[in-house]
């Protein structure tokens, strides 16, 4: 101890070149000595030897880590030296090793003389209190990683051995925080060499607002910084991006999912936008499932104000904008949310519906009964009618049927197949019997009903439910028949057609307990319900509409030859059950009129009025 003593006299002596050789000679007795490596990195520094210095001061708080004097000579070396981020970033560490006020006003005088003295002084209080961040290998980067809530360590170091963060900008309480120093925006912006740097957001509660403030002050350019399977993925923010959060665009913009050929009334809101909405607002159209990317994830609550959907997407989003659903609510027949059977046991508003702000419906019925469904209150719903209705009234289905099967179809009758599910190809859920086929009827006889279409000057077109589409086509992919064509919502969507462009040509609908059902009601068109497994049905998921005989305005088969002598009635125009589609019409449509989407539009435009 007494040969450190001596260096340690011969450098406040400011003896160097006899400090040096001391050094040098006692160097391998006191390799583990941290005091010897802060002597000598202050010897290293009174050369001038800036780098070799911290590096002895470093060696120092390895062996040491309470070692306050390695510590203040390493803040004041690196504050020396321009940088600001190490100096503060280690100021904090240091105090975590003591609770001696002087040593802290020491190390907090080190950052008088900056202009931003007072974000200084907030970091290394933030860092002093930060359990996460240690002395070992102390980064900008690490700094950074303590802000998420699990980034792998080698993937953190990965960057820092690349030099990848010297490049980041990193967005904080108004300021800007680089690998070097903390500078205000405005400054950033200023600085041209601050061009090669990517500024850097956290994706958190206050993202949105972060992103665009930044924008409206200059910043034409950054990054999102998601956290993502223990490592951070960037989204970037282009400079049109930023361009439209810098104009406010996004109080004008909506942005709708269009999630496939069956979501018609998403696509009749784009379709018949009125002519002052179009002019008003800007629509952003994602399109299938494009929608649950990440990238959309975080842009999409950026750029716009009101988000709509008709299959609930926009509830995987954390709450950022104003949700409508335009979901089915029609009449919907099986038992769904809260009254389906098979979930039972929820005792809670489903999480998806928490996220809804408006739910556009067609009448009080149906309100009723989305609310048995979902616990929605009542001040959440909004009686605007189907915008899909719309389609139906304003498009010649006959015409589009034809373009999409490429087939003459004068002087036919048309009817329509169109079950609900029974076996969902992605979570493998089964309603009522394992139905693998399009018509729902065991031992359903293919050609015999092919023969009857043609003796009947009839075709069938059977679109099964998106959620069992692959699953059917596979099993009905060998079967070649003139009368009976398979529509898939791929084909439609080749066309650029949506589903209810086609439907309203319809003459007779087939179906079992699917809610295409309340749109044959609003066209008055006849409906024929195969109903073989009702029992098990309704035991399994449940009915929500009983009786099932009152509710349903139409036969009730469960027999091939029933079917085809149903069929039959009708297409000879023996029609019981109009006046009864009539009288529900009037319960399940309080609107029948071809304006629908309009009263949506309007909706829309009193949200973003008041925003």
């Amino acid at each position: 101890m007494d040969i450190i003593n001596k260096i340690q006299q011969l450098i406040i002596e400011n003896k160097i070149e006899q400090a040096f050789e001391m050094i040098i000679e006692n160097e391998n007795k006191f390799l583990n000595n941290s005091k010897y490596w802060n002597l000598k990195g202050m010897l290293c520094y009174k050369i001038q030897e800036y780098n070799l210095a911290i590096n002895c001061y470093i060696k120092s708080i390895d062996i040491e880590c309470d070692l306050l004097d390695s510590y203040f000579n390493l803040i004041y070396i690196y504050k020396l030296m321009g940088e600001k981020m190490k100096a503060a970033l280690y100021s904090g560490v240091a105090l975590k090793h003591t609770d001696d006020i002087n040593f802290e006003n020491e190390l907090i005088s080190i950052f008088e003389d900056d202009v931003l003295v007072c974000e200084y002084i907030n970091l290394i209080k933030e860092v002093k209190h930060n359990d996460k961040i240690k002395y070992q290998n102390l980064s900008f980067i690490k700094y950074l990683a303590t802000m998420f809530n699990d980034i792998d360590e080698e993937y953190i170091n990965n960057i820092y051995k690349n030099n990848i963060d010297k490049t980041w900008a990193f967005v904080k309480g108004g300021y800007i925080l680089t690998n070097k120093e903390i500078v205000s925006i405005e400054d950033f912006i200023k600085l041209k060499r601050n061009l090669q740097f990517n500024v850097m957001i956290k994706y958190d509660a206050d993202y949105i607002n972060v992103t665009r403030d930044i924008a409206k002050k200059g910043i034409n350019n950054c990054f999102i910084i998601v956290e993502n399977n223990r490592a951070w993925e960037l989204i970037e923010i282009d400079s049109q991006d930023m361009e439209h959060l810098k104009n406010e665009d996004y109080k004008r913009t909506i942005t709708l999912n269009k999630f496939n050929a069956a979501d018609s009334n998403v696509y009749a809101l784009i379709k018949y936008i009125p002519k002052k909405y179009k002019e008003k607002y800007k629509l952003n159209i994602i399109k299938g499932r494009d929608v649950l990317s990440l990238e959309n994830i975080v842009k999409v609550p950026l750029i716009s104000s009101v988000t709509i959907s008709g299959f609930n997407t926009f509830t995987n989003y954390p709450k950022f904008t104003y949700n409508i659903d335009v979901g089915h609510a029609g009449i919907i027949m099986k038992n769904c949310g809260l009254m389906d059977k098979k979930y039972k046991n929820f005792s809670f508003t489903p999480q998806e519906y928490k996220q809804i702000d408006k739910v556009c419906v067609s009448s009080h019925m149906s309100m009723f009964i989305q609310s048995a469904f979902s616990s929605i209150p009542e001040d959440k719903y909004e009686i605007t009618g189907n915008p899909r209705t719309d389609t139906l009234m304003l498009s010649n289905g006959r015409i589009n049927l034809e373009k999409l099967l490429n087939k003459n179809l004068e002087n036919k009758k048309i009817i329509f197949n169109m079950p609900t599910f029974h076996i969902h190809e992605n979570s493998g859920v089964v309603n009522g019997e394992k139905f693998d086929d399009s018509i729902k009827i065991n031992g359903f006889d293919y050609i015999k009903f092919n023969k009857f279409l043609k003796e009947n000057n009839a075709i069938c077109i059977s679109k099964v439910h998106h959620a069992e589409e692959r699953l059917i086509t596979k099993s009905m992919e060998n079967l070649k028949l003139e009368n009976l064509l398979f529509v898939s919502n791929k084909e439609l969507d080749e066309k650029n057609l949506d589903l209810y462009e086609i439907l309203n040509c319809a003459d007779i609908l087939i179906t079992d307990y699917s809610s295409i059902y309340g749109d044959f009601v609003f066209m008055n068109k006849p409906c024929i319900f195969v109903n073989a497994d009702i029992d098990k049905y309704r035991e399994e998921r449940g009915i929500s509409l009983e009786p099932y005989d009152f509710w349903t305005a139409g036969p009730k088969v469960q027999t091939q030859n029933k079917l085809e002598l149903e069929i039959g009635k009708y297409l000879n125009e023996n029609d019981d059950y109009k006046q009864k589609r009539e009288e529900l019409r009037d319960v399940f449509y309080k609107y029948k009129d071809d304006q629908s989407s309009l009263r949506v539009w309007d909706h829309i435009d009193t949200v973003l009025s008041e925003k």
